[in-house]
């Protein structure tokens, strides 16, 4: 990879030193100790394929992108999120962004996060069946378009779900990914609420991985990766979000950390669902002690939650008890070490790892 004082150049220079001081390795040296981490705290590694495996049709170019973008702009019943320094500003003309792919500004890069875009249709992007090498998406939803100009940065954050994502047309991004192991959880946590994540933590995550994407590449993260992104060349980048059976591992971790519990009230939500659908993927397969081991290290955040909301705990309790009711659900032992001899699973479960 290029050097990143020239890739990055005209970015923050308090965010280039930040870099400076971080261990990182290439997607394509990755040593095992690293390997290790990620494969230990989530589902897997960060994985590039050929983005073309991703397109169910031609994508459309960037003009007809660009002039869809103007007129969603332009009408009264559709609401365009502008971001200046990663928040909404809505005192923000949306369509400086647009004009800022021809004149990108260093200092306040404005990005739209978001777009519907009737040339991208919700069948039009999906996951690789390449990507059924390593972990299975199910449940693919929420595809959605993000337009940014060159200089635009994300600080350090975490997705609510597994994703695959590829840049379009001429856009180029630069990507910092780390996993969700429990010392970055706790770095994040240390740090929420706060800006400049990057360079206030970066230095101390551990499990490093840096690399770069074109139109030619998709790239998968993996559920509770953490990441900062840049954009080195501006254009519009396509994502969709799944779910995994291998995700609720995860999913656990954030509960944990009470990482659910950052940004908007929709983030927790989308949480929390993502994580019982991870659970029932988990439960119905060969390997069914990762839902139900990750259920158990979660019960704490689980309790707090339901007290809440209903409709949530009605949904896990039918959930587990359609499992409980298979013969793999009475006959399977509790990974906890606590199940006495003379108790069923069901009993155990429903007194030690309920509400």
């Amino acid at each position: 990879m290029e050097d990143l004082s020239v890739l990055l150049e005209g970015f923050n220079p308090a965010i280039l030193k930040a870099i400076s001081n971080i261990i990182l390795c290439t997607l394509d040296n990755v040593p095992p100790e690293t390997e290790s981490l990620w494969e230990t705290s989530t589902t897997t590694l960060p994985r590039l394929f050929k983005s073309a495996e991703c397109w169910n049709e031609n994508p459309p170019e960037s003009t007809k992108l660009i002039l869809e973008t103007l007129d969603a702009i332009a009408d009264p019943n559709t609401t365009i999120a502008a971001y200046r320094r990663g928040e909404v500003d809505t005192k923000v003309d949306p369509r400086i962004s647009v004009a800022q792919l021809h004149d990108p500004k260093e200092l306040y890069p404005i990005s739209l996060i978001g777009l519907n875009l009737p040339s991208i249709p919700d069948t039009s992007f999906s996951a690789p069946l390449a990507l059924s090498e390593f972990v299975e998406p199910h449940d693919e939803s929420n595809l959605q378009l993000l337009l940014t100009p060159k200089y635009g940065f994300t600080d350090l954050h975490i997705d609510s779900a597994d994703g695959i994502s590829s840049p379009m047309g001429p856009c180029i991004k630069l990507w910092l990914v780390f996993p969700p192991t429990a010392q970055n959880l706790r770095l994040m946590a240390s740090a929420e609420g706060q800006k400049a994540k990057l360079v206030r933590i970066g230095r101390k995550l551990e499990g490093g991985l840096l690399f770069k994407t074109t139109s030619a590449e998709s790239i998968y993260l993996p559920v509770g990766c953490i990441h900062a992104v840049f954009t080195l060349h501006g254009g519009f980048l396509v994502a969709i979000d799944f779910n995994t059976p291998k995700s609720c591992q995860a999913l656990s971790a954030l509960l944990t950390a009470g990482l659910d519990q950052v940004g908007a009230p929709s983030f927790q939500n989308e949480v929390f669902d993502r994580y019982l659908g991870s659970v029932d993927l988990a439960l119905s397969k060969p390997r069914y002690v990762r839902g139900i081991s990750s259920w158990i290290d979660s019960i704490e955040r689980i309790r707090e939650w339901v007290e809440e909301n209903p409709a949530w705990a009605k949904e896990a309790t039918k959930l587990w008890d359609e499992f409980l009711a298979t013969p793999k659900g009475r006959k399977t032992k509790c990974p906890c070490g606590k199940q006495t001899p003379k108790e069923k699973f069901q009993g155990h479960l429903k007194k030690r790892h309920w509400w």
